[in-house]
């Protein structure tokens, strides 16, 4: 590597050097920034997530509820789905909690015992 003999180009270099490190601490910095925007957008989209999937979970809950009521034929008309749509959703719910209840409800208002399992 040659070095500069004239004190002014000397002097040129430190001054570029200086502002290349100041440059390449910026660069840093910002990386950082978007490191920590980053973290809290994941963050924040998993919160509304776990709202999302509640919410689809209520929904697909009240839906399976309906056709315990009204029977799949008249839950998919009532809802404007198709049979197939209705029964993928109730499906992709997974097993149904309290189904035994529910029939139990269903038959105390139609003044029947709900049938043991």
């Amino acid at each position: 590597m040659r070095y500069p003999m004239d004190e002014n180009a000397r002097a040129r270099l430190r001054q570029a050097q200086q502002t290349e490190a100041e440059a390449l601490t910026d660069v840093a910095a910002a990386a950082r920034k978007l490191s920590q925007v980053k973290g809290k957008m994941a963050a924040a989209l998993a919160r509304h997530q776990e709202a999302v999937d509640v919410a689809e979970q209520s929904v697909a809950s009240t839906q399976r509820h309906l056709v315990s009521v009204s029977g799949l034929e008249r839950s998919a008309t009532l809802l404007a789905l198709s049979l197939t749509s209705l029964r993928s959703a109730i499906r992709q719910a997974g097993p149904e909690v309290g189904a035994q209840s529910d029939r139990e409800a269903v038959s105390a208002r139609r003044g029947q015992t709900a049938p043991s399992d």
